[in-house]
C-alpha cells in the first residue's frame, strides 16, 4: 500500500513533472490517504525504486509493509530518469574498489552490475505493464576529456567481464 499526503514539496506540485515520461507511463492506481490507523511491520519512506523493491522484497519474506512517500510512486528521482535502468554506480569500479577494498568493493561493484538483471527480472516475475526494454546503454562524450573517462570506464567494466564495447565514429 503506498499512502499519500499533501499538494506540495518544497514548493513543487506533487504531481508528475512535463516530461515524455509522463506523457506515456500508464496512469498510476489510486492512492489512499493516511488515516492514521494504519499498521505494517516494515515502514518504508519513498515509493521509487528502491523503496517499491524493498516493500516487494520484504513481502515475499512474508513481512507486512507500507510504502509512504509524499508523492505518487516514481515522482522524484526514479520518475525523472524517463525509465532508463543501467548498470553500475555513480562511480566506476576501480574508484568503489579503492574506497572499498578487498570483498567488500568487488561485491558492491557486482551489485551494481547486477542491478538492472534484477529489475528485469521483477518485471518479469510480477508482469508489471511497463514497456519495458533491456538494450544495454550508450555513454556518450563530446570532448576528449569525456572521450578518455569513456575509454577507462569501458575498460573498467571489461577487466570485470562485463561485455561492454566502444562505439566511435559514425
Amino acid at each position: 500500500m503506498t499512502i499519500h499526503s499533501g499538494t506540495s514539496l518544497l514548493g513543487e506540485s506533487l504531481s508528475l513533472p512535463d516530461s515524455l515520461w509522463a506523457d506515456t507511463a500508464i496512469p498510476a492506481p489510486p492512492i489512499k490517504s493516511i488515516s492514521g490507523n494504519e499498521t505494517a511491520d516494515v515502514l518504508i519512506i519513498g515509493a521509487g525504486f528502491t523503496g517499491l523493491s524493498a516493500a516487494i522484497h520484504l513481502s515475499e519474506a512474508g513481512l507486512s509493509c507500507m510504502v509512504l512517500d509524499a508523492a505518487e510512486p516514481g515522482w522524484g528521482a526514479s520518475g525523472r530518469n524517463n525509465g532508463q535502468v543501467i548498470a553500475g554506480l555513480k562511480q566506476d569500479p576501480y574508484i568503489i574498489e579503492r574506497l572499498y577494498p578487498g570483498e567488500l568493493g568487488h561485491r558492491f561493484v557486482q551489485f551494481g552490475d547486477q542491478a538492472p538483471s534484477d529489475v528485469f527480472n521483477l518485471i518479469k516475475q510480477y508482469d508489471i505493464d511497463c514497456a519495458a526494454s533491456n538494450k544495454g546503454w550508450i555513454q556518450p562524450a563530446f570532448s576528449k576529456n569525456g572521450i578518455g573517462a569513456v575509454h577507462a570506464r569501458c575498460e573498467a567494466w571489461q577487466q570485470r567481464g562485463v561485455d561492454a564495447r566502444l562505439l566511435e565514429g559514425d
